[in-house]
Formats: structure tokens, sequence, C-alpha cells
């Protein structure tokens, strides 16, 4: 069995998946959540923070030290 592997184009990928986040905690129709991540879905969560932290009470990240958002995403920072 071969294991997965990250997208080729992580960075724009990661985008697409907080977008979606937003989307889905939106029809919860809660003011702030709690949003936890673990690998990958660590750098997700740590995006959908810096992308509204008023919509957030927590967020707590498992097994992937943090990395600035320029580290994670090059030059495509939007």
């Amino acid at each position: 069995m071969r294991r997965p592997r990250a997208p080729a184009t992580f960075p724009l990928f990661n985008f697409h998946l907080v977008g979606d986040l937003v989307a889905l905690i939106g029809l919860s129709r809660q003011e702030q959540v709690f949003v936890v991540g673990h690998d990958w879905g660590a750098i997700v969560a740590w995006n959908y923070a810096f992308s509204g932290p008023d919509r957030l009470k927590r967020c707590v990240n498992l097994s992937v030290p943090f990395l600035p958002r320029k580290q994670v995403c090059g030059e495509q920072t939007p």
C-alpha cells in the first residue's frame, strides 16, 4: 500500500481547504468555534485562525511546529 503524499500545490490547496472550513463553520451559525488541527490539518487550522481570528474561540494544533505563513506559503502568501 502506498503512503499518501502532500499535494504538489499545497499552499494553494491549503487555502482552498481554509475556504471550505469557513463555509462549513458558517453553516453551523456559531459565532466562534474551537478548531483542532493535526499534522497537515494544523497548517489549515492556523491559516483559518489568521483569516478570521474574530471567528475563533481557540486553536489547538498537534504534531506540527508553528511555521510563519511566509515559510509555509512562500511568495504565494495573499
